[in-house]
């Protein structure tokens, strides 16, 4: 389906059940295949300053709510604030060089996502400086 007054040229589309991430174009589609009385949710973001996404909170169904603000301050330095714990998630175009955050969280990257886990019970301020 399209997707109405949605701003920006360049987005990333995360498939939830999957786990398949897609970087398109404003006018670009993809193509989903659902097993019979399958679903799938679609997390679509826009990216920011050419090199990351903010995806939310992707353990949860409203993954992109999880994501209280996000921009960039700079530009290769987003700073993010998740409304708790849990994994919150962003699609990076090349691996971070630093990430730091306001409180204990372990930082991975693989295939293009950063996933940073932190403990529940409170917000955390997440930077990312590409």
């Amino acid at each position: 389906a399209d997707i109405h007054d949605i701003c920006g040229q360049e987005f990333v589309v995360y498939l939830h059940t999957s786990g398949k991430v897609n970087r398109l174009g404003h006018n670009d589609t993809i193509e989903v295949t659902l097993p019979q009385l399958g679903s799938e949710l679609a997390v679509v973001s826009p990216v920011l300053g050419g090199w990351i996404a903010p995806l939310g909170l992707i353990e949860k169904y409203n993954a992109p709510a999880g994501i209280r603000s996000s921009s960039l301050v700079e530009e290769n330095l987003l700073v993010a604030e998740i409304r708790d714990g849990g994994v919150a998630a962003f699609w990076c175009e090349r691996q971070p060089s630093s990430v730091t955050t306001s409180r204990t969280a372990k930082a991975t990257y693989e295939g293009q996502i950063l996933r940073i886990e932190a403990e529940t019970g409170s917000p955390l301020e997440v930077r990312i400086r590409h």
